[in-house]
């Protein structure tokens, strides 16, 4: 059996290469169009997931406009470099975003 990220010949070595270290947090989402991060967060990618109890849309996008629409339980993958580009905001209420990156 191989695991991912695994050599058959070494199970127990992992390439470091192959390593990932995740990060996550949650972002409250208010009618206010807002940066996921207030500060530079350097990330290779990051997965953005709408809560499944959300009453509303998310709507994700950039500081221009935010017109991709999260529904609850909808996720997306950005490969943006810095998270502080991302902006989000709900259509209505406080919404939940839950969001893990690599680093």
């Amino acid at each position: 059996m191989s695991f991912i990220g695994r050599r058959r010949d070494r199970p127990s070595e992992v390439p470091p290469y192959l390593i990932v270290h995740l990060r996550s947090f949650d972002v409250s989402v208010t009618t206010t169009p807002q940066p996921i991060r207030t500060s530079k967060t350097v990330s290779s990618g990051a997965v953005l997931l709408a809560d499944a109890l959300n009453t509303d849309t998310i709507y994700v996008g950039d500081s221009d406009g935010q017109t991709f629409p999260l529904e609850a339980g909808a996720s997306m993958i950005s490969l943006v470099y810095d998270l502080q580009v991302i902006y989000v905001r709900a259509a209505s209420g406080t919404q939940t975003l839950h969001v893990a990156y690599e680093v």
